[in-house]
């Protein structure tokens, strides 16, 4: 059976695996790239998204492979798009539509209720799809699909979940050449992720969603070092790439894994690259190993400095572990750079104020700014309700894809926290201001001199051109797409070109 997979944007990894699954198990996945340009979580306008749309483009192109299903991964933020191609498809072509992601994960039967979807998938789906399309092929009890959300009149069956895949080893490589093929844009990057799960359980993540679904200790598994580094060898022979982006919400949570990883990767791929981590887990072994292996640079997940609203979003690490963390990583020669969230539920501005002082101190190669971004299933939703910062009306709509902003565009909090849109121009260019000038900008209270209007997106885009590294995958891919698309998308729009993907 044919399945194609509708992609937005970037390189989606879980659509990747999905189709290479499919295809061990006699099924041909194919794959159509939307754009999506300025509505992602960078750019966002409603004026432009409108103006760069490749709606007839990709749906010309749908319908010329002749899929027998077609599937679409959803985010919150991507409901309302994943919808319009949903209701497209259906029209166009009649073939059968699933979605799956973290959205329909997080409200499984609001994604049914209120969606176009045929079909949906619960957490991890390959076992499921594969099961799902032989259903579809061959006949069979919808019933017996694990993981599947799918209607019975006019009701919404969720079914039974599959125990998950404990030894990852045992999937195939993500189907990589379906997407080279898909998007002539793509950079000179290789993206990878090693393992599906995360030991913190962060109120502001996706991964809580995934703990009440499975439970704390039963969530999560990884790939062996071996396996990791035989996909990039793998890839290495297949295309040339010059950086390696590590998806992994905590890659270096193992330090025995990592110990392993090092030598091998350095040996057999030794190509520089990044990856995320969490101040708790820097300890001098890690960074050892991660400058052994060739890491060049780190995303470290710090969001506050402010005690209290850590505990508001379950976090316990202290300001030594980040201030060690970043010596370390200093040393070693690693760029480094932090996140921190603005509109946290509880956050005031002097807690913006301590993250100003601190990092003045101790200073990343970058700061990256997110706005917090309100998404079906977070705890989070709860306290800023109790906080009366969200009411239940802003839950329900949420939880139907509603005003869920990008969270580098302002998220849901731009409109509450607007002054806070200075410490986020602040927090963009306070690498290279110096410490007194930053010191008495505070001190006196001149953040005032500091425009709010400024948008959000603009001083992220800034600050990745200023300080991210030269090689960094998603700031080059980003500006590709951007370039390819956009400029192909003109000049259809003017009658240059014939419209196409």
């Amino acid at each position: 059976m044919k399945i194609l997979f509708l992609k937005p944007g970037f390189e989606h990894l879980g659509v990747l695996h999905l189709a290479s699954y499919v295809e061990q198990q006699g099924h041909t996945p194919q794959l159509v790239v939307d754009p999506v340009l300025f509505a992602d979580s960078v750019f966002n306008s409603a004026r432009l998204s409108h103006l760069m749309d490749y709606g007839e483009p990709v749906m010309r192109k749908i319908a010329e492979l002749k899929p027998d299903a077609v599937g679409i991964p959803v985010l919150s933020a991507g409901f309302a798009w994943a919808n319009t191609r949903a209701r497209q498809i259906k029209d166009r072509l009649g073939v059968p539509v699933i979605f799956g992601g973290p959205h329909c994960t997080a409200v499984p039967e609001e994604t049914m209720r209120t969606g176009e979807a045929d079909y949906a998938f619960v957490a991890d789906a390959e076992i499921g799809m594969a099961r799902l399309l032989d259903v579809l092929e061959k006949g069979g009890d919808l019933g017996s699909v694990p993981n599947l959300i799918w209607r019975n009149g006019d009701a919404v069956v969720t079914n039974e979940l599959a125990p998950l895949i404990r030894d990852l080893d045992t999937l195939p490589f993500p189907a990589k050449d379906l997407y080279y093929d898909a998007n002539p844009g793509h950079g000179t990057a290789y993206n990878i992720i090693s393992a599906r799960y995360c030991p913190l359980r962060c109120k502001f993540c996706y991964n809580a969603t995934m703990e009440k679904i499975y439970g704390a200790k039963k969530w999560g598994s990884r790939r062996s070092p071996a396996n990791v580094v035989a996909e990039l060898r793998e890839g290495k022979t297949k295309r040339r790439f010059n950086y390696v982006r590590f998806f992994d919400d905590l890659f270096t949570a193992d330090e025995a894994w990592l110990s392993e990883f090092a030598p091998m990767y350095a040996r057999d791929v030794n190509v520089p690259y990044h990856c995320s981590l969490h101040p708790s887990f820097v300890g001098p072994k890690v960074v050892e190993a991660l400058k052994l292996s060739g890491c060049r640079e780190v995303q470290m997940g710090v969001e506050t400095v402010a005690p209290d609203t850590k505990k508001t979003i379950r976090r316990g690490e202290s300001l030594d572990q980040i201030r060690d963390g970043l010596a370390r990583l200093k040393a070693a020669g690693i760029r480094n750079s932090v996140d921190i969230i603005i509109g946290l539920p509880g956050q005031e501005v002097d807690d913006l104020r301590q993250a100003v002082d601190f990092f003045n101190e101790n200073r990343p190669d970058l700061i990256m700014t997110f706005w917090m971004e309100y998404t079906p299933g977070l705890p989070l939703i709860r306290d800023a309700i109790a906080r009366g910062e969200l009411t239940e009306e802003d839950e329900a709509r949420i939880n139907i894809g509603q005003g869920v902003n990008g969270y580098y565009t302002g998220g849901r909090t731009l409109h509450r926290y607007k002054s806070s849109a200075r410490y986020h121009f602040l927090f963009s260019l306070l690498p290279i201001l110096p410490r007194k000038f930053v010191r008495r900008l505070v001190s006196r209270g001149r953040l005032g001199l500091i425009p709010t209007w400024v948008p959000p997106f603009f001083m992220t885009a800034i600050a990745n051109l200023l300080f991210s590294d030269r090689h960094n995958a998603t700031r080059n891919e980003m500006a590709r797409r951007y370039w390819h698309y956009g400029a192909k998308r003109v000049l259809q729009r003017l009658g240059l070109l014939y419209p196409s993907i």
